[in-house]
This record gives structure tokens, sequence and C-alpha cells, in this order.
């Protein structure tokens, strides 16, 4: 195995304190990293945010191991074809902070996430009940999860990706869904090369007739606050929002031009 590792430290409060946002010690094998520290996250395919976990909020410090996607190496494994992902777990002021990807490619230019996190007060033994246990009973009650999927599909310079999150559970699989939907494009202007990126995001959620689902129930549940250092490690309109934003940028080598439009509803309670 190979090591490798980065510092990073930022002054906070008048250099009073400081913070190792970003720093981390991997250890390589092939396909594998083992490691531990501060690292950025977005799961999701849209290059610009995550339902469930993205670069909105400061980094927390974590240990985790993680697999890119490839073809692996192992003839049980390898009948999946591509595939790679990601554990980590973490603390947060007494809350453990669990987060468990997976990502298939089935065929050429199709890319399949699996997506869950979780916040618990509980010890080791809660890691499991996180992963596959019931969330809504026992001692697993305090437990609150997050779960669902997305998927990328590129053919010739069109790629659609979308992801789909539940807050809850509910019967074992994830209730009370937010969505991200986006359109990227690629193609040459007047010789320059250019990507232009449609998106939308929806953290609303409507009101269901048992009353487990409504507005603001987004980030929001009976036990712990969905954020990091009281920023939302999800999408950066919170919860009860919708963004639709138009990116695009040029490519002129030496450097990139790029601009945007977007349009955003914040604390919507029509819904």
């Amino acid at each position: 195995g190979k090591i490798d590792a980065g510092l990073s430290l930022a002054a906070e409060d008048n250099a009073q304190t400081f913070n190792a946002d970003g720093s981390y010690v991997n250890l390589n094998f092939d396909d594998w990293v083992i490691g531990a520290g501060a690292v950025d996250r977005n799961w999701s395919y849209s290059p610009n945010t995550s339902l469930i976990l993205s670069s909105n909020a400061r980094s927390m410090p974590t240990g985790y191991i993680r697999k890119t996607l490839g073809q692996s190496t192992s003839p049980l494994l390898s009948s999946i074809g591509p595939w790679g992902g990601e554990f980590f777990l973490g603390e947060d002021n007494s809350t453990n902070f669990m987060g468990a990807r997976l990502e298939l490619q089935p065929l050429a230019g199709l890319k399949l996430e699996l997506l869950q996190t979780a916040q618990f007060t509980g010890g080791l033994g809660s890691v499991g009940t996180a992963l596959i246990g019931n969330t809504n009973e026992g001692s697993g009650a305090e437990i609150s999860k997050m779960a669902g999927f997305g998927l990328s599909y590129a053919r010739n310079n069109n790629r659609l990706y979308m992801q789909a999150i539940g807050e809850d559970e509910a019967g074992g699989l994830p209730s009370c869904w937010m969505y991200l939907v986006g359109l990227e494009n690629k193609l040459d202007v007047g010789g320059t090369r250019t990507s232009v990126n449609l998106e939308l995001v929806d953290t609303r959620i409507n009101r269901t007739a048992n009353g487990w689902c409504g507005p603001n129930f987004a980030y929001n549940n009976q036990y712990h606050r969905y954020t990091n250092d009281g920023v939302v490690m999800g999408a950066p309109i919170d919860s009860e929002g919708r963004s639709i934003t138009l990116g695009v940028s040029h490519n002129f080598g030496s450097y990139n031009l790029e601009w945007g439009l977007g349009h955003y509803t914040i604390n919507d309670q029509a819904s």
C-alpha cells in the first residue's frame, strides 16, 4: 500500500482557534482507500450539490473506507460489473454520523447509486441497526436515517441525472421524498468548448394522511438536526425550498468563463 496525506489549517475566531478542515491521511491499495480526515463529499451525480451529502457544510472528521468505481479483480465480484462505494463513520457534538454509498455501472453510460446516512447517539451496536435494522421502534427509534438512490445516463454529448432521497423510513424503505434532476449538454460554440447545465432541486415534502411527512420536514426530524456546525449537510436551499438553475461554462484553453442564472424559492409554505 501507499500512504498519502494532506494538512490544512485555517484560523477561526480572530486567530484564537484553528481548524484542520481538508486534512487527511490515506492508505491506498489499488482502487481501495482506507483513511481518516475532514474531507469534503458530494454524494450525487450533480456537479453542483447533493440532497443527502454535499460540500455545503464544513467537513466533519471521519474514518472511511472507499473504492473507486471500476471493475473488481475478485472473481466473485467481477461478475456484477464496475462498482465502487464508500462507508464512513464520524462524530459531531457527541452525535455519531454514518454514511454508506454504493455505485454500480451496469451498462456503458449508465451509473446508479444507493445512498444512506444516519445520525445516532448509541454506541457501535447502533451501526448495524442503522444499516439494516428497524429505526422506528425500540432502541433504534432515536436513529435518524436518510436514504435513496440516484442515476446518471450519458449518451453522445448529453447527460441526464437525478437523485431522490427519503427523509424518513416506513416499512424498511425510504419515505417522505425530495428530488433533484438535471440535464447537461456539451457543445461547440464558435470553436469554444461549452458545457450547459440545467438543474432543479426540490426539498418540499407534501403532507401525508398520517401526518408523518409535511412542510419543513426535510433535514428536520424528532431527534437530530441534519447540520454540521449549524449548516445543513444536504442541499443549500435547506428545508421547504426549490431552485432552478442554469449554469454555462466556456473553456478557452488556459481559462474558463462561467456564468449562470437561478430562481430560488426559500421557506415555501404553499405546500
